[in-house]
């Protein structure tokens, strides 16, 4: 009996891991997540320069307060399924956005908003298992 639930145990355990380590997350390097979406079939548009990225910062820090700068912006469409990554400088910049959009979404909404590390995905469910 005892070896059986340890076994039970065990296998739990192990999906548990696999699980965890084998979602979908966004990469920390917006150049891999382009990649990514790139060899999904998605059309990528990549904003890493000042101009860019300034722009951007300008438009979130009407939204939440950031302490650091926007890094770059990664935006993939496909056949009516797109995304946008914001990669930032700072952790707790990406949190605040995160936040402030997840506070923000609308009711029954299937957007699908993570924040991970300094990026924060906007997008659906199709373009982030893309990634």
């Amino acid at each position: 009996m005892k070896r059986s639930l340890v076994l039970v145990a065990t296998i739990v355990a192990l999906v548990v891991i696999c699980a965890v380590v084998f979602t979908a997350c966004v990469p920390s390097d917006y150049n891999k997540a382009a990649e990514k979406f790139e060899s999904a079939g998605y059309k990528v548009a990549k904003s890493d320069s000042n101009v860019a990225t300034a722009g951007v910062k300008l438009a979130i820090s009407a939204l939440v307060k950031l302490t650091g700068d926007v890094q770059a912006q990664v935006t993939a469409v496909k056949d009516g399924s797109s995304a946008t990554i914001t990669y930032f400088t700072e952790k707790e910049d990406a949190k605040a956005y995160g936040e402030y959009l997840k506070n923000h979404q609308d009711e029954g909404s299937e957007t699908v908003i993570k924040v991970s590390g300094k990026a924060v995905f906007v997008g659906d469910e199709a373009a982030y298992k893309a990634l």
